[in-house]
Formats: structure tokens, sequence, C-alpha cells
């Protein structure tokens, strides 16, 4: 049931003189591409998508839910590589790089991926919260080993001397 998403492809052949004798094509269900997806193990609020050269998306791991956007907005031009923001369909902005799925220039595919922006600055707010936390409390360690030292090295001998010339006196 329902419509299917396809990678289609065709290739001249030519004789020696050039000549087109026949034109070979393919097209391959995406079920495939799905399934690998399936098996690997993307980081959480991460997807990847995978877009014809006219930004229409035909595969998609998690997959679209219905009535989803599945048009991405191509740069002009021919890109190889570009980044874009985008609104998911979970209402949160996302990042999304992508790169030529082919490695020739033109009519490409190109896969993507995104992350989920509020997930990804959430991570390193919370790193660097914890490395803040633990450079407070270094702060305070080294603070207080350099007191009891500045006591123990500086503060007791400068009363010695007091002492002993309060004794001379």
């Amino acid at each position: 049931g329902g419509p299917r998403s396809t990678l289609r492809g065709a290739l001249p052949v030519r004789d020696a003189g050039g000549r087109l004798l026949a034109v070979v094509s393919v097209e391959l269900g995406t079920d495939w591409l799905h399934r690998v997806a399936a098996r690997v193990r993307l980081p959480e609020h991460t997807s990847f998508i995978v877009v014809d050269h006219e930004g229409a998306v035909f595969a998609r791991h998690p997959p679209l839910e219905a009535g989803s956007d599945s048009v991405v907005v191509m740069p002009h031009g021919t890109p190889t590589e570009w980044m874009q923001r985008v609104r998911g369909g979970d209402g949160h902005p996302h990042i999304v790089a992508f790169a030529p799925l082919s490695g020739r220039l033109g009519a490409a595919d190109y896969v993507g991926v995104s992350i989920d922006q509020h997930a990804a600055v959430a991570e390193a707010t919370g790193a660097f919260g914890r490395n803040l936390s633990l450079l407070l409390l270094l702060r305070l360690l080294v603070s207080g080993l350099a007191w009891f030292g500045v006591q123990r090295a500086v503060i007791r001998r400068v009363d010695a001397l007091l002492e002993a010339t309060d004794r001379l006196h």
C-alpha cells in the first residue's frame, strides 16, 4: 500500500565511435535504506535524510510523520556541501548539513544529517556547567591549600620571630 520512494539512475551505453547503443536504467526501492538506517545507532535527536537535486525528501530515518513537510529548500547554483536551519516536525529548530551522495557535480542526490539545535545546545550547556563547577571546586581547593601553606611557611615563622624580639626587650 501507498506510494513508494525509489532511487533512479540511467547511463548511456556507447560504441567506440560514440554512437548510442542503449540506455541502462535502474530503479531501486528505498526500503533497504530504511532497514539499514534502523540498524545504525544515530545519536539521540539526530536523523538523516536523502534528497534529490530538486530538494524532495525521498528517504529519512527516523521516517517522517504523516503530513510532515518533505521538501528541502535548495541553495542557488550547484552546491557541493551546505548547512541550513529548518524547523523540524517536532517544532524545534534543527541544523542540517548536506553533502552530495554521488561524487559528481550536477543533478546529484544529497545526504543530510540533522540534529535538534536545542538538544545540541543543551548538551554543550550541561558540559559547560559541569566544567565551571569543577573549576570553582578546584579554585576553592587551591585557595585553601595556599592559605594553609602561607600559614605554615610564613605566618608561623613571622610569629616566632616576633616572639623572639619580644623576649629580647
